[in-house]
C-alpha cells in the first residue's frame, strides 16, 4: 500500500513539473501574457484540494460498502471549493481575469483527472482480485 501512495505523491510532483515546464516554455516563446500572475496560487490551491480530496477517498477505501460516498463526498468538497476559490479571486482581480480562470480550469482538469486515473488504476486490481471481473 504504502507504493502506491508514493506513486500518487510522484504523480502530484510529476504533474507540478509539468506545469512548470509549460510556463517556462511560454515564457521562452514570448507568451507570458498565458500565464496568471496567480498562476502559483492557482497551482497551490490545486496541490492542497487534490491532496485533502484524497485524503477523503483513502479514507472511504477502508469502508468498501461506503467508498462511492467517500469518492462523490470529496469530488462535491473539490468542486465547491473550486468554485469559491475562483469566484474570490475573480472578484478580486481588477484585469486578466480571462487568463486566470483559464490557467485554473486547466489545472483543475489536470489534478482532478490525475486523482480519477490514479483511483482507477488501483482500484481494478483489488476488484480482479475479489473476483470482480469485467469480461
Amino acid at each position: 500500500m504504502i507504493k502506491t501512495k508514493n506513486n500518487f505523491y510522484y504523480g502530484i510532483v510529476l504533474i507540478l513539473a509539468l506545469f512548470y515546464l509549460a510556463q517556462l516554455v511560454l515564457v521562452k516563446l514570448g507568451k507570458p501574457h498565458y500565464i496568471s500572475s496567480l498562476f502559483w496560487w492557482i497551482q497551490a490551491y490545486s496541490v492542497a484540494i487534490t491532496l485533502i480530496s484524497h485524503w477523503i477517498t483513502s479514507k472511504g477505501l477502508s469502508k468498501r460498502n461506503d467508498f462511492h460516498l467517500y469518492f462523490m463526498g470529496s469530488m462535491t468538497i473539490r468542486m465547491l471549493a473550486a468554485m469559491f476559490f475562483l469566484l474570490a479571486f475573480v472578484l478580486y482581480l481588477t484585469e486578466n481575469q480571462e487568463v486566470f480562470v483559464i490557467n485554473f480550469i486547466v489545472a483543475y482538469f489536470a489534478y482532478t483527472g490525475f486523482e480519477i486515473y490514479y483511483l482507477l488504476t488501483n482500484l481494478r486490481p483489488d476488484s480482479e482480485k475479489n473476483g470482480n471481473k469485467d469480461s
